[in-house]
């Protein structure tokens, strides 16, 4: 139990990427439930703090849709990532069902790749330090002890997508 007497020792930042994008809001809204699902599964640990940023994308920058909003809001990911990275983190991706990387989580594993590269630590020819991959399959057994496991089957499949409405001039 916490109490705000006792320092407690620093959790290891871990920065969660994992898809987003969609044109239909709900696949969008199961996405973020995803994202913080494998947020919960690192806080689970005792020993990581996660860093997700999916919930406060739409917030922040508004839709998907609007390429500044959306060039806004991946600069802002890509600091915060920066940061982790910065402060010895870890990065934890989660893959799409296909085991893909969607674009922004790319981007993501992209700019981490690269900040590896050019640190005094770089090792020629190696990926990057502390890259975790996840498929959804694997966090079948991580969310047993976490009392997670109804969640985690009820995201397994992704929303309908909706057609969009024609509009009717």
């Amino acid at each position: 139990m916490l109490t705000h007497n006792e320092p407690q020792p620093p959790l290891s930042p871990v920065y969660i990427a994992a898809p987003y994008a969609s044109t239909d809001p709900a696949v969008r809204a199961w996405n973020v439930s995803r994202a913080c699902l494998l947020a919960r599964v690192a806080a689970g640990s005792y020993t990581l703090a996660p860093v997700v940023v999916h919930p406060g994308i739409a917030q922040v920058y508004g839709e998907e849709e609007t390429p500044l909003l959306r060039e806004i809001g991946m600069r802002v990911d890509l600091s915060l990532l920066h940061h982790v990275y910065g402060a010895n983190g870890r990065l934890w991706v989660l893959l799409r069902d296909d085991g893909t990387m969607s674009d922004g989580v790319k981007l993501e594993v992209e700019h981490w790749v690269a900040l590896d590269a050019a640190g005094p630590t770089a090792v020629p020819g190696s990926l990057s330090r502390s890259i975790r991959l996840w498929r959804w399959s694997d966090l079948g057994a991580e969310v047993q002890g976490l009392d997670l496991h109804a969640r985690w089957q009820r995201l397994a499949q992704a929303p309908e997508v909706r057609a969009s409405p024609c509009r009717v001039y």
